[in-house]
């Protein structure tokens, strides 16, 4: 039977079991009731992103029952089929791969189309080509499409995969039903110890925090990156302390990821904060890290 898990990933970037299904088969109407049911289970609160295949009994499932869900497909499988519908694709250092690349990774909707329109017109991709099927789809798949969606860094069902993983050791192909329940339960023991473990080692590390009040200043804007680099690789940061600190990057990476990124902490060292805000720290609201 297919065994569909409902994974995440905690405050510790542990993958995470929220429950799971044993299906009879894998239509559009049996995904629609387990999303149901799952809703049901989740008190009426829907995710606000989902990670699946490319499935399309999925995808109809996910639109029915989730409408205000975006839905994103897993990368893995995007990188998977493009090897095999593109050939120029399997050369990494290939034209194509870097072309493909410089499109895929634009930052804004609008650069995207442009870089696209360049990319069907230099490779003669039409709307029959699976790219260009593809870009039908671009909401579910392209990143700058995502750049306001908290994701915790997840692009792909990767963690799904570990979960199955992660069961080997519980049940086996003999498993009966009775005995999967059972075993069920022992792993999610096991997931819960870890995650004590590693809830342990986060309050001795923040147990010592402290917050300093900072003076009021102006708005600036920082463009940040590595010298060696061409300037489309910069990123720009916006630092502002006029009603509290306040400090975002075009990158993105805290509203996607849930982390500061490399180029908001290379502005905080240069203003020499004592303490990275509350604001941003995703764990108990009374806990912070100190920067020494």
């Amino acid at each position: 039977m297919p065994f569909a898990p409902f994974t995440g990933v905690n405050h510790h970037r542990q993958s995470t079991l929220f429950g799971c299904a044993l299906l009879a088969d894998e239509t559009e109407e049996t995904f629609t009731w387990l999303l149901k049911e799952w809703l049901k289970c989740m008190f009426d609160k829907a995710p606000g992103c989902i990670i699946t295949d490319m499935d399309g009994a999925m995808r109809n499932a996910i639109r029915r029952v989730f409408p205000n869900t975006r839905h994103r497909f897993c990368k893995w499988h995007i990188d998977k089929h493009l090897i095999e519908h593109v050939p120029a694709s399997r050369d990494e250092n290939g034209e194509f791969s870097k072309d493909y690349n410089r499109w895929y990774y634009k930052r804004s909707r609008s650069d995207s189309e442009k870089e696209l329109k360049k990319l069907t017109e230099k490779y003669n991709i039409n709307e029959r080509h699976w790219l260009g099927k593809m870009w039908e789809l671009r909401e579910h798949w392209i990143p700058t499409y995502f750049r306001d969606v908290f994701t915790a860094g997840m692009t792909s069902s990767s963690r799904s995969k570990s979960i199955n993983a992660f069961f080997d050791g519980f049940v086996n192909q003999s498993t009966t039903l009775q005995e999967f329940v059972v075993q069920y339960d022992n792993a999610l023991v096991d997931r819960r110890k870890k995650e004590a473990e590693e809830q342990d080692h986060m309050l001795y590390v923040f147990q010592r925090a402290h917050w300093k009040k900072m003076l009021r200043s102006v708005t600036r804007e920082y463009m940040v990156g590595l010298g060696n680099e061409p300037e489309w690789k910069w990123y720009k940061v916006v630092y502002d302390i006029s009603d509290g600190i306040n400090v975002s990057c075009e990158c993105a990476m805290f509203e996607t990821d849930g982390n500061l990124c490399k180029h908001i902490i290379c502005i905080t060292e240069k203003k020499r904060l004592a303490a990275i805000p509350e604001k941003y720290m995703l764990i108990d609201g009374r806990l912070g890290l100190d920067i020494k």
